[in-house]
Formats: C-alpha cells, structure tokens, sequence
C-alpha cells in the first residue's frame, strides 16, 4: 500500500509540474510564434518526420536488432513516442538553437501527441507483451489535459492579459523550473536503485542501445534541420529531449514495480550527455570553420 501512494504521489506531482510548465511557456509566447513553423510547411514536414516519426522507428529498429529485457523495450518505447518536453526550449537556447523555431515546433508537436502518441502504443502493443498495452483513449486525455490545454491557456492569458503576464510570467517559470527539477530529483531518488539493479541486471547492451538510439537520432534532427545551424541544433536538440513527466505519470500509472523508473534515469542521463557532446562537437567544428576563413580572407 505504501509503494501504491508514493506512486501515486509521484503521478500527480507530475502531472502538475508539467502542466505548470506548459502554462509557463504559454506565457512567453506570442499567437504569431504559434504558426510560425506553419509559415514553412518544407521545415515544418522535415521537423515532423525527424521528431515524431523517426525516433520511434530508430528505437525500434535499435529493439529488434538487440535482444533487450521487455521492461526496456518498454521504457525506451515510451521515451521515444513522448516528444515535446516542457523544458527543450530551455534546452534548445542553451545548446545555441533558436527560439522562436523551437517554441513553434514544441507547440506543434503537442498539438498532435493527442492523435499520435495513442496511435504508436497502440501499434507498438502488438509487438510486445500483453501489459505493454496502455490504452490510447487515457494518454490522449492526458496529453489534452496536462500539456495542450495548458499551454494554450497560457498563450491565451498572455495575450488577452498582458499585463499578467509581464508581472506574474516570470514568476510562474520560476516555479514551474524549480517543480520540474524536482520531479527529476524525486524520479532519480526513487529510480536509483532501480537504476544500479538495472544496470546489474542487464549488462552494458541496454545503456548502448539507448546511446545508440539517442545518437543517431540527434543525428538525423541535425541533418534535417536544414542549411541553418541554428536550426540544425533545434531539431537536433528537439530529438534528444523527450517528456519525460508524461512518461512518468504513465509508468507510475500503467507499470508500476516493473522497473522502468531505472531504464528512464539511465536515457535522461544518457541524453545529456550526447547533447553536451552534440553541442562541443557543433561549437568545436564552428571555431575550426572560423579560423579556416579568417587566413582566407587576409590573403
């Protein structure tokens, strides 16, 4: 009963984080920057198929070729089908991407996980066990109800109030960042032994298929992004970053004591660190570039 509530508990709570962030980043958006990405349907459609498309079909290529524990194929299935974190426009301005193009897309891709993310699992279910299932009438529910319907609550108080949310927006973000943090805080703390029993338990194979996966996705996001760095880093980014509160609250919800919380700190983990490599490997190559034409242009 005491396992039972403290999921529980770690459901709810993030449920509300991350509805507390999509309405913090609902705040900072503007109805314009909301179809921008429309503007460009070229962007819009390479976008689309780098984010929502080919992260599942490279996790599940990656599945069939290494023959993982189910309670893996589980979670990085999750993970994969789970795009639009609250926080990858953070991310994606750290890494040197561009906002408005990042924000658009992270609008975009929410907008449709109502349809999509029900559609992978329930084509995904045929392929695993029976409990993999989770039924795609509850996730579309939750995506409206946690991430959509916030963030155009959000967008519409910025723009019908604007004076909110120039005196209250700032503080909201703070608040929503500082749940999120704990969030993860929390899911490490109760996912730590899971973790060590994880990586016990299956060996290096799973950790290198989830590498591999992130990898190659980053790596397809950055060639679709276009001519641009700035997009190319965007998307790139956008691929890496997958929502992991919703994976959460569907794990605590439809999977609890099977050990997925450790497989899910393993990818956060994993995902930063190819992103740090991503970015100084981007930055490093942009100086090279800098200094090769530099000589040119003084001879």
């Amino acid at each position: 009963m005491g396992d039972f509530n403290v999921a529980s508990l770690v459901g709810v709570f993030a449920q509300v984080a991350v509805m507390a962030v999509m309405v913090s980043v609902g705040l900072n958006l503007h109805l314009r920057e909301l179809f921008m990405l429309w503007r460009k349907p070229g962007l819009l459609a390479r976008s689309y198929l780098a984010v929502v498309i080919l992260v599942p079909l490279v996790t599940l290529g990656v599945i069939l070729i290494f023959n993982l524990p189910p309670a893996v194929n589980i979670a990085l299935m999750l993970m994969a089908v789970a795009p639009g974190a609250p926080l990858a426009t953070k991310r994606i301005v750290g890494a040197g991407g561009d906002m408005p193009y990042a924000a658009s897309l992270q609008v975009t891709v929410n907008l449709f996980a109502i349809v999509t993310i029900p559609l992978f699992l329930y084509l995904l279910s045929t392929l695993f066990e029976p409990e993999a299932y989770v039924r795609p009438g509850v996730i579309a529910r939750q995506v409206a109800t946690v991430q959509f319907a916030p963030l155009v609550f959000g967008i519409l108080l910025a723009t019908t109030w604007p004076r909110f949310s120039h005196r209250f927006g700032e503080i909201i973000t703070k608040v929503s960042n500082v749940m999120l943090v704990v969030l993860v805080v929390v899911v490490g703390l109760a996912g730590w032994r899971a973790f060590l029993e994880a990586f016990r338990g299956m060996g290096w194979v799973s950790f290198v298929a989830a590498a591999i996966i992130i990898g190659v996705s980053s790596t397809l996001g950055h060639l679709l992004g276009g001519p641009e760095k700035e997009k190319r880093t965007t998307l790139a980014v956008m691929c890496i970053v997958r929502n992991l509160g919703l994976v959460v609250f569907l794990v605590m919800r439809d999977f609890p004591g099977q050990g997925l919380l450790g497989v899910l700190v393993a990818y956060v983990i994993i995902g930063v660190v190819v992103q740090v490599v991503y970015t100084t490997l981007r930055k490093h190559g942009e100086k090279k570039a800098e200094g090769a034409e530099a000589p040119a242009e003084s001879s």
